[in-house]
């Protein structure tokens, strides 16, 4: 549901981290997004990893990821 900590990674290499915000009654959840920047990204296999640190009665991890691929045209 609610992590506390949160810190992602692309190929080994930390992207963000962040400390999670949630009410416990009731339950209501703070999204925060969270960009990769495109120099990151490498052709070829990507491994986007999260680690998540949550002591509280509220466990659990859920993601939303959206991506979009760019032509050569939107690149140049």
């Amino acid at each position: 549901m609610a992590p506390e900590d949160l810190t992602v990674y692309l190929n080994g290499e930390r992207v963000s981290s962040a400390i999670m915000d949630y009410d416990p009654d009731p339950l209501m959840i703070y999204a925060i997004p969270m960009q990769i920047p495109g120099n990151m990204v490498k052709a070829g296999k990507n491994t986007l990893r999260f680690e998540v640190s949550n002591p509280s009665a509220y466990r659990g991890f859920l993601a939303t990821i959206t991506y979009s691929q760019a032509g050569k045209e939107e690149i140049r």
